[in-house]
């Protein structure tokens, strides 16, 4: 991977009152906020750490300039569908905010000696920039590494121990630049879009929830008849209390007040055994969703709503209790060994199948053109 400094450009948290609404702002207000001063600049060609810190654990990775060819020439993986309309509303903000406002989030297999050296800067440094727990319960916290020995270090071992990295979150961003690098060759306007902002993260310091889904799926048919459809694809065990599934292969289910564990029965994972990774969402979009409730375009239906794995099993409980016609069902998480493995055979996993932390937020370190 070939990683370069940067200048960046943070915000001055001394003018911001309430961090949140600044935040969410940004994508739409940057220019103006930009020429009010709430954003500094660091003067130096630089590489920083960042630390996301919650109540669970802390995560702690590099904030860098990427050569977009690394994505280009398939060095950056995707597992996700880019949609042409959102990259056009990408396309849109890049070219009038002119910076990059938030790192694409890239993984890749975890490097002893990378993670090394930031813990040691870490450790041995002060921060530039705090900022302290926002709606998300986490603290951010960023170094400044301005030392040629330690940056060329990096830059070395990530061109030789860092050959692949994969899209955690930032799909259309990603797509994006690359769209916009290809479409300028040859004017002066490429170089804008010759470098990806980047937030590295090794595997071992990222976690993937799920996406779990209310589905109105009683519209037109009994719960008896809904129930016995079920039964032809899972093996159905009542619970006595409600919870998320406990492995791969199995689901919970909410209707009608009561919770249940569904699990597969051998004749589906058998159906799907040519696969190269087996997905329980996969399994429920097409087994469940579609076959069954009948819904075909499981991205655009709005009779399919997705809930973060992050808020727990409430807002699903919730959400059936006030609509007698809604189903829950919460999944397994995707492991990231499999997410990797269908990026690394060039496959997609289905919409809203992860959720992945730490999430980087827009506006706390930029990137100019």
């Amino acid at each position: 991977m070939r990683i370069t400094t940067f200048k960046a450009l943070y915000p001055d948290l001394n003018f911001i009152t309430e961090s949140e609404s600044f935040f969410e702002g940004v994508k739409q207000e940057y220019l103006e906020l930009k020429e009010s001063n709430f954003f500094r600049s660091k003067k130096d060609e630089s590489l920083y750490i960042c630390q996301i810190i919650s109540d669970e654990r802390t995560y702690t990775g590099l904030i860098a300039a990427v050569d977009i060819k690394d994505y280009l020439e398939g060095k950056i993986k995707k597992h996700e569908l880019t949609l042409s309309a959102k990259e056009q509303v990408h396309v849109n903000l890049v070219l009038k905010n002119k910076a990059f406002l938030k790192p694409v989030l890239l993984t890749y297999p975890y490097v002893k000696p990378i993670h090394d050296i930031l813990l040691e800067y870490v450790h041995n440094h002060q921060p530039f920039m705090k900022l302290d727990k926002d709606v998300h319960n986490q603290e951010h916290i960023f170094w400044q590494i301005k030392e040629p020995s330690v940056i060329e270090e990096l830059k070395k071992l990530f061109i030789e121990k860092v050959p692949i990295t994969y899209i955690a979150d930032g799909h259309h961003r990603t797509s994006t630049t690359g769209l916009l690098y290809n479409r300028l060759l040859g004017k002066p306007e490429q170089d804008d879009f010759s470098r990806l902002l980047a937030g590295f993260f090794p595997s071992n310091e990222l976690k993937i929830d799920e996406f779990n889904r209310v589905v109105e799926a009683l519209n037109e048919v009994s719960i008896a008849t809904f129930m016995a459809k079920i039964s032809g694809v899972c093996n159905i065990e009542p619970l006595t209390q409600g919870r998320k599934p406990l492995e791969k292969n199995e689901l919970t289910m909410f209707i009608k007040k009561e919770w249940y564990s569904l699990k597969w029965r051998p004749k589906i994972l058998q159906k799907y055994a040519s696969e190269e990774v087996i997905l329980d969402v996969t399994l429920l979009n097409t087994e469940i969703i579609e076959n069954i409730i009948g819904i075909k375009n499981i991205r655009n239906d709005q009779r399919v709503k997705y809930i973060e794995g992050t808020l727990g099993i409430e807002p699903i409980k919730n959400m059936v209790v006030r609509d007698e016609h809604c189903v829950g069902f919460c999944l397994f998480p995707i492991q990231l060994e499999e997410l990797m493995r269908i990026s690394d055979i060039g496959e997609v996993l289905p919409p809203k199948s992860t959720w992945f932390q730490p999430r980087l937020r827009n506006g706390l370190i930029i990137m100019d053109h």
